[in-house]
C-alpha cells in the first residue's frame, strides 16, 4: 500500500509536462530561426525537468512495492 500523497504524483507529472513545453519551444526555436544561447538553454532546461520528474516517479514507485 503506498503511503504516498496523490500530490506526489501530480506534482511530478506537471514537471514532464511543463519540461515538455519548454524543450519544444525551444527545438522550435532552433528549427526555425537557428536558435541561440536562450532557445539552447531552455531546450536543456526541459529536458533536464523531464528526466528529474520521470525520475521522481521511478524512484517513487519501486519503493511503494514494498
Amino acid at each position: 500500500m503506498s503511503s504516498h500523497s496523490p500530490l506526489f504524483y501530480v506534482l511530478p507529472g506537471l514537471a514532464i509536462a511543463m519540461g515538455l513545453i519548454f524543450a519544444a519551444a525551444g527545438i522550435g526555436d532552433i528549427a526555425n530561426y537557428g536558435g541561440g544561447v536562450a532557445a539552447w538553454l531552455y531546450t536543456i532546461f526541459g529536458l533536464a525537468v523531464v528526466i528529474v520528474g520521470a525520475g521522481v516517479i521511478g524512484v517513487s514507485r519501486g519503493s511503494s512495492s514494498e
